[in-house]
């Protein structure tokens, strides 16, 4: 099992949720986590953990394919880390984001009708609406994106096409393209 924890930093409300990998004594868990949703968007500095034979391996593959990572931008991102600039950076960010989190959920209340239902959500970058019979993903898609809204239709992050119909989610955040 593969667990990608890209944003599980980026919490507003509540207690964090437990990784999987933290629920599993058996290392059977590979956790993946990035400092580019956050941080760093153009380097890519990611980082995995993992147990057993797998680490050896995924280690292998790892130089194979990727030997150009840039030991300078790693060690900088290490110091970063290490003297607590980090947290203090997640604070100011987290405060933004649930700024940008509320507005969009006061958005939706304004602009769209009271029978698309959603859950607010507590962190993270993502907001997931469930859309009433009638109302079109793909139009409804098109309109926020002239208003510069990010969304994505259910059915993309579902690989039999078993997606909830009408169902997608909007990034709250700017810089759609």
């Amino acid at each position: 099992m593969i667990e990608d924890d890209y944003v599980g930093d980026l919490r507003y409300e509540g207690r964090a949720q437990s990784s999987l990998k933290a629920l599993d004594p058996g290392g059977r868990v590979i956790y993946t986590g990035t400092f580019s949703k956050m941080l760093l968007p153009g380097l890519r500095i990611g980082f995995l953990l993992a147990e057993g034979p797998i680490y050896r391996v995924l280690t292998e593959r790892k130089y194979v394919h990727d030997i150009a990572a840039s030991n300078l931008m790693q060690r900088v991102l290490e110091v970063y880390l290490s003297i607590g600039r980090y947290r203090n950076y997640l604070r100011r960010s987290c405060r933004i984001y649930r700024e940008r989190r509320d507005a969009m959920i006061k958005a939706i209340g304004e602009y769209l009708p009271a029978s698309v239902s959603f859950d607010k959500p507590k962190g993270g970058l993502f907001i997931w609406l469930a859309l009433p019979q009638g109302l079109a993903a793909e139009k409804l898609s098109r309109i926020a994106l002239t208003e510069g809204v990010c969304c994505a239709q259910g059915k993309t992050f579902f690989t039999d096409q078993g997606a909830p119909r009408g169902a997608f989610d909007i990034r709250s955040d700017t810089g759609c393209s």
